[in-house]
């Protein structure tokens, strides 16, 4: 069977491996597993739940939930794999989500299994963009930064690439380089001489860009940005900081404005 495009509404095409596929809209919903009323089935898979794995579009991208008391599943998207448990009493216990590009959707470890799914976000004919805008205007509350502090500094760093090109393939710096991008940023060239020897202080000043990494993650999950439990790689974070404008390409003005960098140094320099 072939895909079907991606045109008008859909946001995401989602294959199995025997070719039924399906695509995604902010209105619809999907639902894969062993049952034939699913959007897309394998009811040759005996150890498949009936329903195994629910799709939504969040406004952001794909949210893809474990919804089986049974089993586990796999995701992997980008060379990275996870795991999403058995769904509890009250719901799934835990998410994924893409913002763009691939993953696809195994079993926990079933060898000569059929069962393999595909999702697809953007790219074809897929007017992102406008869906996109459309799915932003029913947000209730508008997701903001305090640009005076140093979470906002670590959030721009890490969305910078991304701002600076929007068509770019970006994968976001390890912590280590974004910390010492952060402080050649803000002229503490004094912090980059002792991070670069010292290795107290690159454990003390690495661990604090990964506690406003860990902040930015809360008030996304906070603010109803993605739903609660769901993964947030640091390239999905970038994803939902810039889709929901909480950093825009206005913001990369600062990092040419010599007070607020003054301001931004003096705070990097405490301890």
């Amino acid at each position: 069977m072939t895909a079907e495009p991606l045109v008008g509404d859909a946001l995401a095409r989602v294959a199995g491996t025997d070719g039924h596929s399906a695509v995604l809209t902010a209105r619809r919903h999907l639902t894969i597993g062993r049952d034939a009323g699913c959007d897309i089935s394998f009811p040759q898979e005996a150890r498949l739940s009936r329903r195994a794995v629910h799709l939504s579009w969040n406004g952001f991208g794909v949210v893809i939930a474990n919804v089986s008391r049974t089993h586990g599943l796999t995701v992997t998207a980008a060379a990275t794999t996870a795991r999403l448990p058995s769904r509890s009493a009250s719901g799934p216990t835990t998410g994924f989500f893409l913002a763009s590009g691939t993953a696809t959707i195994a079993g926990p470890s079933w060898p000569g299994s059929p069962f393999l799914v595909t999702v697809e976000v953007g790219g074809g004919e897929v007017a992102a963009g406008s869906a996109l805008n459309v799915a932003l205007s029913t947000t209730h509350q508008p997701f903001r930064l305090r640009t005076d502090t140093k979470e906002f500094l670590t959030a721009l760093m890490l969305c910078r690439p991304r701002l600076e090109d929007a068509a770019a393939a970006v994968t976001p710096l390890p912590v280590p380089q974004l910390t010492r991008q952060i402080l050649e940023v803000t002229n503490s060239w004094h912090l980059v001489r002792e991070f670069d020897v010292d290795e107290s202080v690159r454990k003390t000043l690495t661990g604090r860009v990964h506690e406003h990494l860990k902040g930015l993650r809360a008030k996304v999950l906070r603010h109803g940005l993605v739903p609660e439990g769901t993964a947030l790689s640091p390239a999905a974070l970038v994803e939902v900081l810039v889709a929901s404008e909480a950093l825009t390409p206005v913001h990369l003005e600062l990092l040419t404005d010599d007070a607020w960098l003054e301001w931004q140094e003096s705070q990097w320099w405490e301890r």
